[in-house]
């Protein structure tokens, strides 16, 4: 297995599961959150689309590929925004894919210039910041009194 190949594999474990973690949040808390300062279920979905986003953008930029066309912009409801969620994941995979072992060595800029890394560190930074957040709102549907979905479970 290639390293390229790894990442994938990752990618689609992480992702899986986070999505059943977001494929359970009720439509009705969409816009809840525990407290003033913190993320709604909401403002965290976008947060971990806007970030894969970031990593789309600077790899396609570094590499000479065209940008993704995926809106930065949030959705109205919680089927919408998993919609926009699939289909940055769609293209992150597209794009990891098409990446060689030694592509991921390659350095490129983030957030506007302000962190330059390998493509690799990014990748593995995008993987941390899709479980950190999924942890997060596991935490959100205990204190609500809810069962969070069960991410082993079919």
């Amino acid at each position: 297995m290639t390293t390229v190949e790894h990442y994938i594999k990752l990618l689609e474990s992480i992702t899986s599961g986070t999505m059943k973690i977001l494929e359970g949040v009720p439509e009705a808390r969409f816009d809840w959150r525990p407290w003033d300062g913190t993320f709604s279920f909401k403002e965290a979905i976008g947060h971990i689309i806007a970030d894969e986003l970031a990593f789309v953008g600077g790899v396609a930029e570094a590499l000479g590929l065209p940008a993704s066309e995926t809106s930065p912009e949030p959705k109205g409801n919680l089927k919408e925004e998993l919609g926009r969620f699939w289909e940055i994941h769609r293209q992150t995979v597209s794009l990891v894919n098409s990446l060689q072992d030694q592509d991921l060595e390659k350095k490129v800029k983030m957030y506007e210039g302000q962190w330059e890394a390998p493509i690799y560190e990014v990748l593995q930074g995008i993987l941390e910041h899709q479980v950190h957040h999924r942890g997060q709102l596991v935490v959100y549907f205990r204190i609500l009194g809810m069962e969070p979905p069960k991410r082993w479970e079919e």
